[in-house]
């Protein structure tokens, strides 16, 4: 007689990890996951769209002041304090980005 799927058992130990699998996908925590992930990618957007205010804030033309400039580098060190948790790429180099805007400009002087 040839074996069939109803009358092969399973061994105990697969029968129970069977049974706490199905409640664990069961009990809404792979839902849970999927929103964790929804809000990470969200706020990883929103760093995106921040980080780029910051950076077109960041020229010359537009921090001129010292007042500005403190401004600037307290807006960075918020944002690379929010990067720091973050996974994604593109945030990532904006931080790295913002960064170098605070490092002091060096000029080229020639003297004869």
């Amino acid at each position: 007689m040839k074996p069939t799927l109803s009358s092969i058992t399973m061994p105990t130990w697969l029968t129970k990890m069977y049974r706490r699998w199905r409640a664990f996908s069961n009990s809404g925590v792979t839902r849970m996951m999927e929103q964790i992930a929804k809000i990470d990618m969200a706020l990883d957007e929103l760093l995106v769209s921040l980080g780029g205010m910051v950076l077109r804030l960041s020229h010359p033309e537009v921090t001129r002041t010292h007042d500005e400039r403190a401004a600037l580098a307290r807006s960075v060190n918020q944002f690379s304090n929010c990067a720091a948790r973050s996974r994604d790429p593109r945030v990532l180099k904006l931080d790295e980005d913002l960064k170098a805007t605070l490092k002091p400009r060096l000029r080229l002087v020639a003297s004869r």
